[in-house]
C-alpha cells in the first residue's frame, strides 16, 4: 500500500468520526464514470450532485 493510500484512509477515518460523508475513489474509475455520465441525459449533473454532497472526496491515482 502506498503512503498516499494510508493518508487517504486516515482522512476518511477522521471524516467518519466527524459524521461527514467520505469516499475514496481511483482517478481512472472516476474518469470512466464521468465519460459514461456525459453520454446520458443529465448523467454528468447527477454524478457531480452525488459526489458533491460528500464531506470528503479522496481521488487516488
Amino acid at each position: 500500500m502506498r503512503a498516499s493510500s494510508h493518508f487517504a484512509s486516515a482522512l476518511g477515518k477522521v471524516a467518519c468520526v466527524r459524521s461527514a460523508g467520505s469516499r475514496c475513489i481511483l482517478q481512472l474509475y472516476l474518469e470512466g464514470l464521468w465519460w459514461e455520465g456525459r453520454k446520458r441525459t443529465n448523467g454528468a449533473r447527477k454524478l457531480v450532485r452525488k459526489h458533491g454532497t460528500l464531506g470528503l472526496l479522496v481521488v487516488d491515482e
